[in-house]
């Protein structure tokens, strides 16, 4: 058994569904004491959002009450896979929305570290 990965979480028992977002897992052995940081989906990203901090008992009650399943960082993969081939004909709105992401952080990137425009581009990005 390991620590709680950081990442999407989805419910496939109780309110089948429910999203949250693991933010961190702090502990050095996952058989021992450790804490895990979460929030729900929509506050992702959102650092004055309220969270809940859980210990590796809650945690695994709550896993275990919720059949809680980890999804692989699909957007991540999505941009690699954008980078790598950015001439892909998909014309769906997800794609078309990851692909205006990808466009950001590439403008993101490409902006002198610290500057306003980096600011601004921030705060876009993250309102995205």
């Amino acid at each position: 058994m390991a620590l709680p990965e950081v990442g999407l979480y989805i419910a496939t028992k109780k309110n089948k569904g429910m999203r949250l977002y693991v933010e961190a897992a702090f502990g050095e052995n996952p058989d021992d004491f450790y804490l895990v940081e979460i929030v729900d989906e929509e506050n992702m990203g959102d650092y004055s959002a309220m969270g809940e901090e859980l210990d590796n008992e809650e945690w695994g009650s709550f896993v275990a009450e919720y059949g809680l399943a980890h999804q692989p960082d699909s957007y991540i993969e999505f941009c690699m896979t954008s980078l790598l081939n950015p001439n892909s004909d998909d014309s769906s709105k997800e794609y078309q929305r990851h692909l205006e992401k990808v466009t950001m952080l590439k403008k993101l990137f490409a902006a002198k570290s610290g500057s306003a425009e980096q600011d601004k581009l921030t705060a876009e990005f993250l309102n995205m």
